[in-house]
């Protein structure tokens, strides 16, 4: 099997608006926050009953500061064509992918019958429902471009229509995995010879009525982003998109391309329990994932050095996945490294895998672990002890093998592991 190595990432979220102003703003322990406001979102007073829970009414996310408007220009699309072309999250997808493109240096490329795009999103254009919605409240009709707006594939066609990639071209919708379950398949393409370069990663725009009375509604959201802190409610909405570049090895040494990773690994399961809530993480499906990832690098427990956790700040999220690793990790878990980048990004949903990907690979160019922002041991859930929770500073350290972990509303969980190129022995 042909190996796959990263040699392009692209990043826009409430965080920055680039790879560099993402990992910096981490880096410095920013804690990037906005209100829900009429003018980039919607009225939130307006539909307070709904958008509230246990700790009140939901006014807080970690959003982009850009506008629609912002968003088209940056595109380049002129007048008021920026508002109708494109939904929020296939703008985001544009950016990032551009990003990626030209970090890879293939923005000029020439391989396109051999190039591939699979992405994958949680909501689609749920932006789009919502504002196409109000419209038709109002007696309004429809534009041509709505239902391209709203349709949650479009935006893979829009990246190969415009970055001329002709090769299989794919969206997985699989919840808060979506993007995992991406790269895992665009792995697998290039694996398999069906392509020697793939555009992947995953976008969300969801900050809307409906995104957030649901969430409300099943008390899975907070204003702020607690993971593993004693007094967690749930996760602070984000917003964004994660684009990298997969490749072939053999494909990029022949280019001379800055090779920043290889994917070692990755495992994909479902909890299938008649037992649990289809909301609820299963302790079974998200610790076989990560066997099942680590067993397809040829890696054991002990050759990991850092796990990223899915650590959305749910109270039964967090303590199942910490009971999983402990079990997967078994006699080392209290010296395996963990920590939550959520903690700083809120939750990107289908988004969300992608991005911690590439703050993965940041971390090992670094060679240096983010810490679960907020996280001390007088704040820390016992339930949620057993490993070494990375807290404070970033903390320094040789890495070489890194996990991901990435699951999803339905019982989906998806595990990926990054590794240092060349990796050391």
């Amino acid at each position: 099997m042909r190996r796959v190595v990263i040699t392009g990432m692209g990043v826009i979220c409430g965080n920055g608006s680039s790879v560099a102003e993402t990992w910096q703003s981490l880096c410095t322990d920013e804690a990037r926050r906005c209100s829900i406001t009429p003018d980039r979102y919607f009225d939130v007073d307006a539909f307070a009953e709904a958008c509230s829970t246990r700790e009140g009414l939901i006014r807080t996310v970690c959003g982009s500061p850009l506008t629609i408007e912002d968003l088209g220009r940056r595109v380049g699309i002129k007048g008021a064509a920026r508002v109708k072309r494109f939904d929020r999250h296939q703008y985001f997808a544009l950016l990032a992918a551009e990003e990626a493109l030209k970090d890879a240096s293939l923005i000029e490329h020439t391989s396109s019958d051999r190039f591939g795009c699979i992405v994958g999103t949680g909501d689609g254009g749920l932006h789009e429902s919502y504002v196409a919605t109000v419209d038709l409240l109002k007696g309004k009709g429809l534009g041509p471009f709505s239902n391209l707006r709203e349709l949650p594939n479009i935006f893979a066609g829009i990246l190969a229509q415009r970055f001329r990639l002709r090769g299989p071209n794919h969206v997985h919708c699989t919840a808060c995995a979506a993007s995992a379950h991406a790269m895992q398949h665009a792995a697998d393409i290039i694996k398999l010879e069906r392509a020697d370069l793939v555009l992947t990663g995953g976008a969300e725009a969801v900050i809307t009525p409906f995104a957030i009375a649901s969430f409300s509604a099943q008390n899975a959201l907070s204003n702020y982003s607690k993971p593993y802190q004693l007094d967690r409610r749930g996760f602070l909405m984000g917003e964004g998109a994660a684009v990298l570049v997969f490749e072939a090895l053999d494909h990029a040494l022949r280019r001379g391309a800055r090779i920043y990773a290889e994917v070692l690994g990755y495992g994909a399961t479902a909890d299938g329990d008649p037992a649990s809530l289809i909301t609820d993480l299963g302790l079974e499906g998200g610790r076989t994932a990560t066997q099942l990832a680590l067993a397809t690098a040829q890696r054991t427990a002990a050759d990991v050095d850092y796990v990223n956790t899915h650590g959305t700040g749910t109270l039964v999220g967090d303590r199942v996945e910490i009971n999983g690793i402990t079990q997967w990790a078994g006699g080392i878990a209290r010296k395996l490294p963990v920590s939550s980048t959520k903690s700083y990004t809120g939750h990107l949903l289908g988004a969300a895998a992608a991005l911690e990907a590439i703050l993965c690979v940041k971390m090992i160019d670094e060679q240096s672990i983010l810490p679960t922002r907020g996280l001390t041991e007088a704040n820390l859930d016992p339930t949620c002890s057993g490993v070494f929770h990375v807290m404070g500073e970033r903390l320094q350290r040789a890495l070489n093998v890194v996990v991901s972990n990435s699951f999803g509303f339905g019982g989906t969980n998806a595990s990926m592991v990054f590794a240092r190129y060349p990796l050391s022995s």
